[in-house]
């Protein structure tokens, strides 16, 4: 029938569910305030689209690089270290998700592409502070094994057991995937700032005590919990300031990239 009308010069017939697609954008207002709204709701979506990426990318790098050449070191995690560390990045992107649009619409674009310079040499940049401050920290754990206990036994099929290397990779990915969420969230112009989306940001605020917590150990109880082996005290002082260096140089890196690109 659609066919027939449209040789016949006839208007198309309506498929089933055109409205409810076309209900979204329809507005009885007699003013044009929606399609700035529209406007507004298309771009937080865009750009939150490809941070979601950029922080997935920073990641799963970090992870494979962690569960491919450390693994064949011996180094594992516990089921309830990737629990509690796989809910806390669950958490973070739902809260991503549910950014709000910025109140005025900019007269910037946001990107057209997820590959361009910018995104790319922040990623790789990234990364790169990430891996760095991973293979120092394990070397530096490895020499401390070695010093206390001797040369350290790999089985690779062997079951989790906590010890100085696993607990050091541990809080080292937590943090980093702490950082990757703080350095990566775009704000302004296009969605509310971080300060603004208050449950992602008192939610990483409290991520980042947590990891301090467990790194200096006051509640070793709580180390315990998340099956963490107890580590020398100045290694915990190095440990924490080679965390807070990478992140100021991830954030750094950021804000470089913005301003050359």
């Amino acid at each position: 029938l659609e066919q027939a009308a449209e040789e016949d010069g006839q208007a198309p017939m309506v498929q089933l569910g055109d409205a409810s697609i076309a209900s979204p954008f329809t507005s009885r207002s007699n003013s044009v305030f929606p399609v700035s709204y529209i406007l507004q709701q298309g771009r937080c979506t865009l750009v939150t689209t490809y941070q979601i990426f950029r922080i997935l990318a920073v990641n799963c790098l970090v992870t494979a690089y962690s569960l491919s050449v450390l693994y064949i070191d011996g180094v594992k995690l516990g089921d309830t270290q990737a629990t509690v560390a796989g809910m806390a990045v669950a958490i973070f992107f739902l809260f991503l998700s549910r950014t709000n649009p910025s109140e005025q619409l900019s007269e910037a674009r946001p990107p057209s592409s997820l590959f361009t310079m910018r995104i790319i040499f922040s990623i790789v940049g990234q990364c790169a502070a990430h891996m760095a401050a991973l293979v120092y920290c394990v070397d530096m754990a490895h020499k401390i094994y070695l010093k206390e206990k001797g040369e350290r036994v790999v089985d690779i099929e062997g079951d989790f057991e906590p010890d100085l290397v696993n607990t050091a990779v541990y809080l080292i990915m937590c943090a980093t995937q702490f950082t990757t969420f703080f350095v990566n969230y775009q704000g302004q112009p296009f969605m509310e700032s971080l300060q603004e989306n208050k449950a992602l940001f008192y939610g990483l605020l409290m991520a980042c005590v947590c990891v301090v917590l467990l790194v200096l150990a006051p509640f070793s109880d709580l180390n315990y919990l998340l099956e963490l082996s107890p580590l020398p005290f100045w290694f915990r002082l190095r440990l924490l300031g080679v965390l807070m260096a990478d992140f100021v140089i991830c954030w750094g890196w950021e804000k470089l990239v913005m301003f050359l690109f």
